[in-house]
């Protein structure tokens, strides 16, 4: 599969696993990938083979904080595994689920990003968010999700929704 190509097709599985895991839709346009009356959520993927760093729009960090004002922000930062490498996926495919093994999944309150500098090459501004950076996962509460892991940040509405619709 090409990679511009693949980059969506498996952005869109992603999200369709992440539906229900929120038990909200996601956003087939522009704006936050997730939202509905309480909660929003933004997701950045990486394959795990590859850096753990995200490039975040600088934009996307105050924009979407005054365009869902009253609702609870989130950042959600996946790191995926394939058993296939994305050029061998022959085929017009809809889906690339036949070929995630495995997911994990970081979730942070919006504000957390705040922390970053921010850089600017010559496509930017970007916000860098590297692994490395993540706390320790013992801050996290821990849920498993159809063989994938989830780290929701501690006593917030995204930590009670999804215990809620996974257990």
């Amino acid at each position: 599969m090409k990679p511009r190509a693949f980059t969506t097709v498996g952005e869109r599985s992603h999200k369709l696993w992440l539906e229900r895991v929120f038990g909200i839709e996601y956003t087939r346009g522009p704006g936050i990938d997730f939202f509905d009356d309480r909660i929003a959520v933004e997701l950045k993927c990486r394959d795990k083979t590859w850096a753990h760093n995200w490039a975040v729009h600088h934009y996307q960090i105050k924009d979407f904080e005054e365009r869902y004002k009253g609702i609870e922000l989130f950042w959600a930062f996946l790191l995926y595994q394939l058993n296939e490498r994305p050029v061998s996926i022959r085929g017009n495919r809809k889906s690339v689920e036949p070929f995630v093994d495995h997911r994990e999944l970081y979730l942070f309150n919006w504000d957390w990003i705040k922390q970053f500098p921010v850089s600017y090459p010559k496509t930017g501004p970007y916000v860098y968010v590297h692994k490395s950076d993540f706390p320790d996962e013992s801050n996290f509460a821990r849920v498993e999700s159809e063989g994938s892991v989830i780290f929701l940040p501690k006593n917030t509405l995204l930590e009670e929704r999804v215990l809620s619709v996974v257990n």
